[in-house]
């Protein structure tokens, strides 16, 4: 048993599958500061060290020193949940009816391959007459999103969450945060729906959402939480519509860091630097290949797809270059947007499974004997000679020999190409 603390600077932090998980009856705003209390009272993970490094496993992920296995319940003091939850004193009926429906909200988190699992938020709820106090124990199912997490996760200061007022704010401003380093996220209504929790009723197998008019949506979820959003967070979030007719088909956010230094005014005669950052770096591994800018600065746009980079960013060169020495020993050349093409296709795998590498490729026999040698025709010695056909005894024209040479250096640059 723990006594829970409630502290501004304490952080709340959730795996990203939690985060965008929905609800077929939404947290109110009083059972999420509850929540997201509980949460901040869980121990931050920390990473082992060598040489002032992180130290990775074999998936490049950090190796953490003191995993949690499980979570003891929490003794919230009453006072403080009031306090917490905005209300000015917990009577008896408010406890009873706050632990009744938390106990029975539910979670559905999907899977891209059409698995999907509900999950509770809370295991036990617990309230003894004469302590001052209930007992609040989170539900073991959810150890795989709130606990020892090194990647694919959001983590905000509790004093943040606390100040919203909206129920969407909070669900909006942490997916948010996940994307704040690519400074702009789109969604369609309906998965803006799903994110923000709003409720929805299952008819016929989908989802019917209860702000199903996207008017509805916007001044009831949308606005309000992207004003809070503006007012309490270091983020400041414009809303872009495309609409495809009248209906509204997608919404874009553009998310721009306050806290993020201005650029420097540059001096004169001093010389200038060239910013790089992370995902650039991290492309500049395959710069042996001899690509131009552009192939680099669009590798880097495809890696900007990883979240949380730098906790895998030794591993994702080290695979790099890994794929650079492939295709340096490979007989057949193969250009950038092969390159491209792969980076995109690990980042996927790393978006769905946690891996990133480019195994499938560099082992498959298959590859190694369709990119392993090139494709060459059979070409005569007399023609590659220049001659015409020796057992030909008619003498030529110089007209036809013209002819012959032209077709001759036709056919030799397309075998070169």
């Amino acid at each position: 048993m723990e006594l829970l603390k409630v502290k501004d600077n304490f952080k709340v932090t959730m795996h990203k599958k939690l985060i965008e998980a929905s609800f077929s009856d939404p947290l109110t705003i009083q059972e999420q500061r509850i929540l997201y209390a509980v949460i901040s009272n869980i121990p931050s993970p920390e990473f082992v060290k060598e040489n002032g490094q992180y130290v990775l496993d074999e998936h490049g992920k950090k190796i953490i020193s003191n995993r949690i296995e499980s979570l003891p319940p929490f003794e919230v003091p009453l006072k403080d949940l009031a306090k917490a939850i905005g209300i000015k004193e917990m009577e008896y009926d408010v406890i009873k009816s706050l632990s009744r429906k938390f106990m029975s909200k539910v979670i559905e988190i999907d899977s891209p391959d059409g698995s999907f699992e509900h999950l509770q938020w809370l295991f036990n709820s617990k309230y003894v007459a004469g302590t001052g106090k209930i007992i609040i124990e989170l539900s073991p199912k959810l150890y795989p999103y709130l606990l020892n997490l090194t990647d694919n996760f959001a983590s905000v200061n509790l004093g943040t969450l606390m100040k919203f007022k909206c129920k969407y704010t909070s669900r909006l401003y942490l997916l948010l945060e996940q994307w704040g380093k690519v400074s702009h996220k789109e969604f369609t209504p309906d998965e803006l729906r799903g994110i923000l929790g709003v409720a929805y009723e299952e008819v016929k197998g989908k989802k019917v959402y209860k702000l199903a008019n996207y008017t509805h949506l916007k001044q009831r979820a949308l606005t309000p939480a992207i004003e809070e959003i503006n007012k309490h967070t270091n983020f400041k979030i414009e809303m872009i519509e495309s609409v495809n007719g009248r209906k509204v088909v997608s919404i874009k956010f553009k998310i721009t860091n306050k806290d993020k230094p201005k650029k420097s005014v540059k001096i004169p005669n001093e010389k200038p630097k060239s910013p790089v950052n992370t995902y650039e770096e991290i492309a500049q591994s395959l710069v042996h290949l001899g690509f131009n800018k552009e192939a680099y600065s669009n590798m880097a746009k495809r890696l900007m797809l990883i979240e949380n980079i730098e906790l895998i960013k030794t591993n994702v060169i080290n695979q790099l270059q890994k794929l650079g020495k492939y295709i340096t020993e490979s007989k057949s050349e193969l250009g950038a947007g092969f390159v491209i093409k792969e980076i995109e296709k690990a980042v996927e795998r790393y978006n769905s499974n946690g891996q990133f590498d480019f195994n499938e490729l560099i082992n498959d026999d298959k590859n190694k004997k369709r990119f392993g040698t090139k494709k060459i025709g059979v070409v005569p010695d007399w023609f590659k000679n220049g001659e015409h056909d020796k057992e030909n005894k008619k003498e030529l024209t110089d007209e036809e020999i013209a002819y012959f040479k032209a077709e001759r250096e036709r056919l030799l640059a397309n075998l070169n190409t």
